[in-house]
């Protein structure tokens, strides 16, 4: 069964589609789509912030996004 989750970061107009097998993903494999997709490197040097597409739930110790869900992403740096 192949699902979707639809991502944005606040500075962009429109979201971009992650697809998957199964009901749902991981935070980490979704943040490494993300990455991926969006070329932002390896990731070390920020985190990625994963919202509800209102901008009032955070999502970052959830084990896993549900499918057909609509994120908006922030970047925070590393701090040392």
């Amino acid at each position: 069964m192949s699902s979707c989750v639809y991502f944005k970061f606040k500075s962009q107009k429109d979201y971009q589609r992650i697809p998957f097998d199964g009901t749902g993903i991981s935070v980490f494999e979704l943040k490494r789509e993300i990455i991926t997709l969006s070329r932002l490197g390896d990731g070390n040097d920020f985190d990625l912030k994963l919202l509800n597409a209102a901008g009032d739930e955070g999502m970052q110790f959830r084990p896993l996004t549900l499918a057909l869900r609509s994120i908006l992403v922030l970047t925070n740096p590393n701090r040392i």
